[in-house]
């Protein structure tokens, strides 16, 4: 009997993107867009986001000319016609946020909400007033939703136990085939930690610069370096933290995807940091660090530095591929870090078992069928 043709699966829905960062653009919101909605043709995803305090619409992968006022906004998404609509909401941009919950009004298309952080904690700590506005919407986005989203089990959990109902985890994730092992060529006598990412006071700035003492303490007997790169906001802000350390590099190099790949992969070290202060524990706590698997599928030894109760933290140890300091005790940061810097063997083993889980846990092919497997659900419960 001749065989049967392979099923297809059903067509990705339009997808109406409601979120304040766009899709790649190096961001870790964006980023994590751009891995997890690669299937989507650019004609197939309309996205409203925050540009400063105004509204931008894109399509086809750009921006359309003009900044757009919130009635041609919601003129651009009645046209686009969408079949699901995806809203990661924040409290950041209220402008963003008060068009959202207007075209969602307007919309007959389901709803999926995606939540990152918890931010909703912070914005009560920060704003009692405009928190309690934010959580009247957010209750109303919750009971309107067809999906529900977050960045982590830790996260749905919470989510579940806070607002009700089922909360699914999709985090970032790698693709093997795009983390080759590498060798460093460059200056192998010299042993380079590296970080990559933001340098938020209520994330990792504080862990980020002990982590540069203790290089720099380190670097008197030894040959090493701590290289930094952050955006260029982050480094205007913040990089006057790590002047005077002679053996701390920063840059604000915009790097694409693949030589970001590179660039951790040449590292002999991926720094992982979190701060040890109660707001970084109220934003981050329950998310998973959008680099962490990259750091894991990168080749290089991690050191994971800040407090187990954060999310992040807590799964690095649990997999037992990094070097964790849980504490912030200068000495045991300077004692692990010197280990990693000594011990090449001990990073060889760190890092391949690192290697290992990333793929095997976090292979982004796998989260990336489950996502769009998802959203066909709901855009197809309603047709």
């Amino acid at each position: 009997m001749p065989k049967e043709p392979p099923t297809r699966p059903d067509p990705l829905p339009r997808l109406l993107l409601l979120d304040m960062t766009r899709i790649g653009g190096g961001t870790a919101t964006g980023e994590i867009k751009r891995n997890l909605l690669a299937a989507w043709p650019p004609s197939g995803i309309l996205q409203v986001r925050a540009l400063r305090e105004q509204l931008e619409v894109r399509r086809d992968g750009a921006p359309l000319p003009g900044l757009l006022d919130e009635d041609a906004v919601v003129r651009e998404v009645l046209a686009f016609d969408p079949e699901v609509i995806l809203y990661r909401p924040t409290a950041d941009r209220p402008g963003h946020h008060q068009a959202a919950m207007r075209i969602i009004a307007k919309s007959q298309a389901p709803l999926a909400l995606w939540i990152m952080d918890d931010w909703m904690a912070r914005l009560e700590a920060s704003d009692p007033g405009s928190a309690v506005g934010m959580d009247r919407d957010l209750r109303w986005l919750i009971a309107r939703a067809g999906l529900r989203l977050s960045i982590s089990p830790a996260m749905s959990d919470m989510l579940a136990r806070r607002y009700g109902g089922e909360w699914l985890p999709f985090a970032n994730g790698v693709a093997p085939r795009e983390w080759p092992e590498r060798r460093r060529e460059a200056e192998p006598d010299v042993v380079i930690l590296r970080y990559a990412g933001g340098l938020a006071s209520d994330m990792t700035l504080d862990s980020l610069v002990d982590v540069a003492e203790a290089v720099q303490a380190l670097s008197d007997t030894h040959a090493v370096r701590l290289e930094i790169n952050s955006r260029p906001q982050w480094v205007a802000q913040a990089g006057h933290r790590f002047e005077g350390f002679t053996a701390v590099r920063v840059t604000s190099e915009i790097m694409r995807p693949g030589a970001y790949r590179r660039w951790l992969s040449e590292a002999d070290i991926s720094v992982i940091p979190y701060n040890f202060d109660p707001e970084t524990a109220r934003y981050v706590q329950y998310s998973l660090a959008n680099k962490t698997p990259e750091c894991m599928a990168s080749g290089a030894a991690i050191l994971a530095y800040g407090p187990t109760a954060i999310h992040t933290i807590a799964l690095l140890k649990d997999y037992g591929c990094a070097e964790v300091v849980s504490e912030r005790d200068p000495g045991a940061l300077r004692a692990a870090i010197r280990r990693l810097v000594e011990d090449g063997e001990h990073r060889r083993i760190l890092a391949a078992h690192a290697r290992r889980l990333a793929f095997e846990r976090h292979d982004l092919a796998t989260t990336r069928r489950a996502l769009e497997g998802v959203l066909r659900g709901i855009a197809t419960s309603v047709s």
